[in-house]
């Protein structure tokens, strides 16, 4: 069973190659679907907002419900501040 990171996002940007499938309920299912596949989360935290990369292989599967995302992957980096802009 994989371990998921779970964030409540602003801003949500996926980089590469995903399939998307809507579900019941809400749920939205992106597929990754290239070799390598990025995925940059925008989230509000005391000191502002903050960008968190995240790498993902083919076929991991990132859930969203509203306004959180569950990624199956570990953090890439984060940067202090919106990091793909508006």
């Amino acid at each position: 069973m994989d371990t998921y990171q779970v964030i409540k996002f602003v801003k949500i940007h996926f980089l590469s190659n995903w399939t998307t499938q809507v579900l019941p309920d809400a749920v939205v299912r992106y597929t990754a679907a290239g070799k390598e596949n990025r995925l940059i989360v925008v989230a509000e935290g005391d000191s502002g907002l903050w960008s968190y990369d995240f790498s993902l292989k083919s076929r991991q599967i990132v859930y969203v419900i509203g306004d959180i995302v569950h990624i199956p992957s570990k953090l890439t980096n984060k940067t202090n501040g919106n990091t793909f802009g508006n």
